[in-house]
């Protein structure tokens, strides 16, 4: 069913959506970001470092005891099975890079850390970034610190807690965050509510990735709920993920592109 449902999505997605250049945009800040984030292709500094961490994971035998508050299947399994199938790919850890580049965030929140890879694209753009990731799992949380630590990201804080229960506190001691990126519990119940907490603790020039908005019905039914929040103006749906704007300058437009 889960499957059938991305599939059908995906399908919708490419026949609807603008092409990546951005044409057919009204809007100059979206059409900015369009074309100099999504289609940006520059090989940036830390690109290549970051998939050499990638790369060793991927190539890490080692078992481990997975801790999922999310969907409680404790399991083991290995590192490089985890890598091969919750990192998030390169394109979609260096877009993430480029939105914190191209607008100078310097306080960035990332709800689910998993190994590490993708905090790192987060915490790079700038030294001075405070990036704040947050991990369920202590085995994860051990090994991407263990990761931050190897690459010298010394602006990488990393909390082993629940999100279900511990979110507001994390968010009220890190305060108003430019851009947080959500990859946790994928149900309707938890998007929602770390939705809902996080829209609290943004300006008007922040932005929240949306991690897999259809990797199933319920999050699919949040992504749209999120679509219509009264402080939400404007978004950019990637279908494998969605960019929520709060800008009050952008007309209220959903745009679907393909990337």
């Amino acid at each position: 069913m889960k499957t059938a449902h991305r599939i059908y999505h995906f399908i919708r997605h490419q026949i609807s959506a603008f092409h990546s250049g951005g044409h057919g945009v009204h809007s100059p800040y979206l059409f900015d970001f369009i074309q100099n984030v999504i289609s940006e292709k520059l090989p940036y500094y830390c690109y290549e470092s970051i998939e050499r961490f990638r790369k060793v994971l991927l190539e890490d035998s080692r078992s481990v005891n997975i801790t999922d508050w999310g969907t409680g299947n404790n399991r083991q399994t290995t590192i490089a099975s985890i890598a091969s199938t919750a990192l998030k790919p390169t394109r979609q850890g260096q877009l993430l890079f480029r939105i914190c580049e191209h607008y100078s965030y310097k306080k960035v929140l990332e709800l689910g850390t998993s190994l590490g890879i993708t905090t790192l694209y987060l915490a790079s753009a700038d030294k001075t970034i405070s990036c704040v990731s947050v991990e369920g799992c202590p085995v994860l949380a051990s090994e991407a610190k263990e990761l931050h630590q190897l690459a010298g990201a010394l602006n990488i804080r990393i909390k082993t807690l629940n999100l279900d229960t511990h979110l507001t506190g994390v968010i009220e001691e890190a305060g108003m965050q430019d851009l947080i990126f959500i990859d946790a519990n994928h149900t309707y119940e938890a998007l929602t509510k770390y939705f809902s907490q996080c829209v609290n603790f943004i300006h008007t020039n922040s932005i929240i990735v949306v991690d897999d908005p259809y990797w199933s019905e319920g999050m699919t039914r949040a992504w749209h709920e999120i679509k219509r929040h009264e402080k939400v103006t404007a978004t950019i749906d990637l279908f494998h993920m969605g960019i929520v704007f709060f800008n009050p300058a952008l007309a209220q437009r959903h745009y679907r592109i393909r990337y």
